[in-house]
């Protein structure tokens, strides 16, 4: 029986083939069943918030500080206009009375500035005036050296060496004539021997005057009169150094005055600005509601008031910053959530579904998912915001109140994920 063995690997063959179809089958069936998990309802906790809201602030610029005389209580139902806010007002009465004085003060000390601006830029034209002077005298006394003193030197120079050469000829001549007369007398008596030797005196003391003459004629068109020159050039250019000097410091002084004039003008000026706002925020110390609605302590974030009751009562002291109430309108209301990551994996815009108050759990309320924020507002926390369809009007439901928000899937997606589906056991088949 030689076959026997190859009807058995046949038969073994057909079995392996098989089972993977068996086991492609179960996979599609439990592929199945995961995918209808997400077409559960997906529930998420809300917070019932006003579509029109108003932060009450004290807003001033001048009061950092303040203490709350009167303030109505928490939910109080308010008419656009109504006083919800005042404040104490004994503080910034002193405040104004001493800025008043204050004011008063610099005013004065302004006009004191100006007088002596004035002043100031009169004493400058005086400096500018000298300085002037004193280089058009520099100049002149350059100008007079040499066009006139120069020249004038030189001749006085040359004029002196001239009048001792003639004192020389004079005396020599009149030696010349005593010695010639006495020569032709035979015998010299002794009043002509004293005659003579006061000539030769005269002559020998006009020749050494004429020596001298011609050194000091000489040192002064060769040294004295250039030296001289020289002098009146550095007088002129120190008095032009001068001048320029004179001319930037006044100009520099001035354009210091000025700026600090107008830097001292424009403090009065923000002084008094700010003495006026004073006045304007003292006028201002109670508030009021600028819209109608329910006047809530403290600052409502993401339709959620604080978690700990507000402390804001009479004597809480407050900065001018801070949030102290905010207006809402009961009516439009909608619903702020916030969901996880994991949540917002079910969850698509256009998503319908009931609200039910926390407060009311009878009261059924019809809502669509209107909107999903992009971005995490913290770790593992999305903003949605849902619709409210209809009104809530005739309800007890108030800003503020929480709620539980079911939301069924669209039928789009119960379509898409039907698709989904088939398409896959097509692709196992395959």
């Amino acid at each position: 029986m030689p076959t026997f063995p190859f009807r058995n690997l046949s038969a073994l063959a057909l079995l392996l083939l098989a089972v993977p179809t068996a086991f492609s089958d179960e996979n599609d069936t439990q592929a199945t069943g995961d995918a209808s998990t997400p077409n559960q309802v997906v529930t998420i906790d809300g917070v019932f918030d006003s579509k029109k809201t108003h932060e009450i602030t004290a807003g001033f610029e001048q009061i950092s500080s303040l203490t709350i005389k009167r303030i109505l209580d928490h939910g109080t139902p308010v008419k656009k206009g109504t006083s919800i806010v005042w404040f104490e007002t004994k503080d910034i009465d002193e405040q104004i009375t001493k800025a008043e004085r204050d004011l008063e003060l610099a005013e004065i000390t302004l006009n004191d500035a100006d007088f002596a601006y004035e002043q100031f830029l009169e004493q400058q034209k005086l400096d500018r005036q000298a300085a002037e002077l004193a280089r058009a005298e520099a100049q002149q006394a350059y100008d007079n050296f040499v066009n006139v003193d120069r020249e004038q030197q030189i001749r006085s120079a040359e004029k002196q060496l001239e009048r001792s050469k003639q004192s020389l000829e004079y005396a020599q001549e009149e030696l010349n004539q005593l010695q010639q007369m006495y020569e032709e007398d035979d015998l010299t008596e002794e009043s002509e021997e004293i005659v003579l030797k006061r000539a030769q005196r005269a002559v020998e003391s006009a020749k050494f005057n004429l020596e001298i003459a011609e050194v000091r004629t000489q040192r002064t068109i060769a040294q004295t009169i250039p030296a001289k020159q020289k002098q009146e050039e550095a007088t002129l250019a120190r008095a032009e150094l001068a001048y320029a000097k004179k001319k930037h410091d006044l100009k520099s002084a001035r354009d210091k005055r000025e700026i600090e004039r107008r830097k001292q003008k424009a403090d009065f000026e923000k002084q008094q600005a700010e003495f006026k706002k004073l006045q304007s925020e003292r006028r201002a110390m109670v508030l009021t509601s600028p819209i109608e609605g329910l006047a809530y302590h403290g600052k409502i974030t993401r339709g959620k008031m604080s978690d700990k009751p507000s402390t804001l009562q009479k004597d809480s002291k407050v900065s001018a910053s801070q949030i102290l109430m905010t207006i809402v309108q009961p009516q439009p209301l909608r619903i702020v959530a916030t969901v996880t990551e994991e949540q917002r994996a079910q969850l698509q815009t256009g998503m319908k579904g009931t609200a039910i108050p926390k407060a009311f759990p009878d009261q059924k309320v019809p809502v669509t998912l209107r909107s999903i924020a992009a971005v995490p507002y913290a770790t593992n926390k999305i903003e949605c915001v849902v619709s409210i369809q209809g009104k809530t009007g005739d309800t007890d439901i108030v800003p503020g109140m929480t709620c539980k928000v079911e939301l069924e899937p669209t039928k789009s997606d119960d379509n898409k994920k039907g698709k989904t589906k088939k398409d896959n056991k097509k692709a196992g088949k395959k």
